[in-house]
């Protein structure tokens, strides 16, 4: 009899019409909330139904890292009773839930019947709100970062070929950009606290954005924009003072994150977003690898750039075998008496009948680690130049040679340096091994090690570039180096009219600590005479750059010191 009855209402024209409606119900869930209603009204024919409530609660998730909690009134005939006649609750898998409160009209009571048809109503709603929830979560997942909500690189497409099907996109430039040193960020603070910085990061920078302007985050600290060519240069400033709050063991502290950034400005012929795509990955890959700059905007002749720095790197190991990369060596100065002191060893490759300069080739070979072939080739070189003096009865100066800090990873970095010096027979004392100051605690410590290792088999070493980290300082008092190298980037400071004398105050005190600590300082990048005689009235001891001389071939440089 039950099931006969229940049939009956399952067949019936109110049935068969609210159930048509369900089936129409959009994927959107207030729309979909909206068609419930409607299709809740043709059953009230048969039921009396005053009012059907529902409340949903969804658990974390990917998607929602907040949970979700919705309370809506899905149909209302008249007033409703105090308390509602019926309750439903349905589970999710998840840990979720779904209940509906069903309230009948004032003084009237169900059958047993119609409650049971009303349970069947609730489950019914149950299985198609939970498919428009799930269409809705699968079209967020679709348009949307997952970490932060802001829209995907597939919005971004989207949104910029309805710019471009309006004519439009022209007027915007697109920019490429990511977080400055967030890797660093990542090492202060657990998994967890690095995606809270990124989500923070993610809304304010989204908090610059007016009508038609947009942000996307493809992964990682990288994000890509639309916006409006007269408010680019507002929004390059803006992007380089972004605040986020970091928890710490010291309690929550505010940083600062900046960005570097690849802009190109749309052209009216562009109808692709795929152009517009290449051109700031192409700008974006410059500003960090060839220029080192916050900002660089696309041209075709930086296009053409890539495109050969990329044909280089293909042909490195073939023109490595074929004795294409040779050594200059630039001179160091003792100031104290303008003698020679040493010299540093520089790589140059020769190139389709060209001498290419390292800045063109060193960023692409340090991307893999290619770099370390060449340290060593150059040190091979080094000491085969050693090697010819001492044949010739010359007495050797010491030649340094810069080391990627990609060999620290190398177990037999010490081993392998000594290998290469016995094979010469080149005394340890000619041959300087310069590495560049690091943040990367694990590669510091590495570092730390390396250096003892070999102070003990008496090769010097020097600090590289120092001053352009984050903790030059504190790594000194636990790193056995013999020279420090100061960066020309702060020696150019030194003429700065407005920042020079702080810089000179900065300069000194490197070099009185760095003197107590048993080290000598080499200063680079020396241009003037007014940076040498400051260098000279601080106690520096070494300098080099081109107010002495450029990066020599060899018989250039012997010619110097030799005659």
């Amino acid at each position: 009899m039950e099931t006969t009855e229940r049939n009956s209402f399952m067949v019936s024209p109110e049935f068969e019409a609210f159930f048509d409606t369900l089936l129409e119900a959009p994927v959107n869930t207030k729309m979909c909330f909206d068609s419930i209603g409607r299709a809740i009204a043709f059953l009230e024919k048969d039921i009396p139904i005053g009012r059907v409530d529902v409340k949903i609660y969804a658990s974390q998730n990917a998607m929602q890292p907040e949970g979700e909690r919705i309370k809506a009134v899905l149909y209302q005939k008249g007033k409703k009773e105090r308390r509602a006649s019926l309750h439903f609750a349905f589970k999710t898998e998840v840990g979720g839930r779904t209940a509906f409160d069903i309230y009948a009209p004032l003084e009237y009571i169900y059958s047993e019947e119609e409650k049971r048809n009303l349970e069947f109503m609730a489950k019914q709603l149950f299985v198609f709100i939970g498919r428009a929830r799930a269409a809705a979560l699968f079209d967020r997942a679709l348009s949307e970062d997952g970490l932060t909500g802001i829209p995907n690189l597939t919005t971004f497409y989207t949104h910029g070929s309805r710019l471009i099907t309006k004519g439009k996109l022209f007027r915007y430039d697109a920019l490429y950009f990511n977080v400055r040193n967030f890797k660093y960020i990542n090492k202060r603070v657990d998994y967890q606290g690095g995606d809270n910085v990124m989500i923070q990061y993610a809304h304010a920078v989204c908090g610059f954005l007016i009508e038609d302007e947009m942000i996307a985050r493809l992964g990682g600290d990288n994000y890509v924009a639309l916006i409006r060519r007269d408010r680019t240069k507002d929004f390059l400033k803006y992007l380089q003072d972004i605040t986020v709050e970091v928890d710490t063991s010291a309690g929550v502290q505010e940083i600062n994150l900046g960005a570097v950034c690849g802009i190109y400005e749309i052209e009216e012929h562009i109808k692709k977003m795929g152009d517009v795509m290449d051109a700031i990955s192409t700008a974006m890959q410059a500003a960090k690898q060839v220029y080192k700059k916050e900002y660089v905007y696309y041209t075709p002749e930086l296009s053409k750039r890539i495109l050969y720095e990329k044909k280089v790197a293909q042909e490195f190991v073939e023109n490595m075998a074929d004795g294409k990369f040779i050594t200059y060596l630039q001179p160091k100065m003792n100031l104290k008496d303008n003698t020679v002191y040493g010299a540093e060893a520089l790589a140059r490759w020769k190139y389709q009948g060209q001498v290419v300069k390292p800045e063109w080739f060193i960023p692409m070979l340090e991307k893999d680690g290619a770099v370390c072939m060449l340290d060593f080739e150059i040190l091979r070189q080094a000491c085969s130049i050693i090697k010819n003096w001492k044949i010739r009865g010359k007495k050797p100066v010491r030649i340094s040679v810069n080391l990627s800090n990609w060999n620290l990873h190398s177990k037999t970095l010490v081993e392998d340096i000594l290998d290469i010096l016995g094979e010469y027979k080149v005394e340890p004392e000619y041959i300087e091994i310069e590495l560049t100051e690091t943040t990367d605690y694990r590669e510091y410590s590495i570092m730390a090690e390396l250096y003892r290792e070999l102070k003990q088999h008496g090769i010097t070493t020097s600090m590289d570039n120092f001053g352009l980290g984050f903790s030059s300082l504190s790594m000194l008092k636990d790193l056995d180096v013999d020279v420090l190298k100061l960066d020309k980037a702060i020696i150019a400071d030194i003429e700065d009219d407005k920042e020079g004398y702080k810089n000179q105050v900065m300069i000194r005190n490197i070099i009185d600590m760095a003197k107590k600590m048993n080290m000598k300082v080499l200063a680079e990048g020396v241009e003037t005479t007014r940076q040498r005689d400051f260098l000279i009235k601080a106690d520096c001891d070494i300098a080099q750059g081109f107010l002495y001389a450029k990066p020599l071939r060899i018989e250039e440089f012997e010619r110097r010191i030799y005659t």
